[in-house]
């Protein structure tokens, strides 16, 4: 089974790319690689919602009971549907939220095109992502548990795909990345206590070293002294 992003991709046809690049007035190999981009993104933040957001939820399902991927040529289009409108407006307040402007930053800044065209083009894309989903959900009876199971088995590729910029604002690496935290800080500190035990021993060998050096000069100087002053002691006497 292919993985959601690259199904995702294939919806996105080479006629709509010409005709988003048409619509935002952009060059046409910048679109396809903006919505390279903004898919694997969008996916990834839906993964950092993962059960903190029922509003997301409930869009998913909105979209799935709207099918509005049954109009799919219309969205590239400068009059999508009132039905891909509102998921579209739905997506960018609950899913993006206050970060929106982040998201599309990221975007515009990786790829070379405006804000203006990029935040158009997010506005295209986000209803086939989120209409994808939804059609999983409701037309495919999939768990929301499947949904994010699909999606933990793809997280190094979606990794790989998202701009690091947006990673950063939207803090991806807390749900995409594949080396466990934890495991890492335990051999570090595991490491570091053993090189501090080390140390410790080390330190107090040299000090034990050189106080038995300085005892044992103490001692012969005691011992000189005393043979030099005992033969006098002796003549007096």
């Amino acid at each position: 089974m292919s993985n959601l992003s690259n199904s995702l991709k294939s919806l996105v046809s080479q006629e709509m790319i010409t005709r988003a690049a048409k619509t935002v007035n952009e060059d046409k190999s910048k679109i396809s690689k903006a919505v390279s981009l903004i898919i694997p993104s969008l996916l990834g933040v839906l993964m950092k919602k993962k059960g903190h957001s029922p509003q997301v939820e409930n869009i998913l399902h909105e979209a799935g009971n709207l099918n509005i991927l049954s109009e799919l040529e219309n969205i590239c289009d400068e009059n999508p549907t009132e039905e891909q409108r509102k998921i579209a407006d739905d997506s960018l307040q609950h899913i993006l939220g206050d970060k929106a402007a982040s998201f599309t930053d990221a975007i515009a800044e990786e790829v070379g095109i405006s804000r203006v065209a990029t935040n158009r083009l997010i506005y295209m894309i986000a209803p086939i992502v989120i209409g994808f989903i939804g059609n999983k959900l409701v037309r495919e009876n999939w768990t929301k548990a499947q949904l994010f199971e699909e999606l933990e088995k793809e997280k190094s590729n979606l990794q790989a795909s998202i701009p690091s910029a947006l990673t950063k604002a939207f803090d991806l690496d807390s749900v995409l990345n594949t080396i466990p935290k934890k495991v890492i800080n335990k051999k570090t500190n595991g490491w570091v206590t053993w090189l501090i035990i080390i140390i410790a021993v080390l330190l107090a060998f040299l000090c034990w070293r050189a106080c038995k050096n300085e005892n044992t000069k103490i001692i012969s100087n005691e011992v000189v002294e005393t043979v030099i002053s005992t033969p006098n002691l002796l003549w007096f006497s």
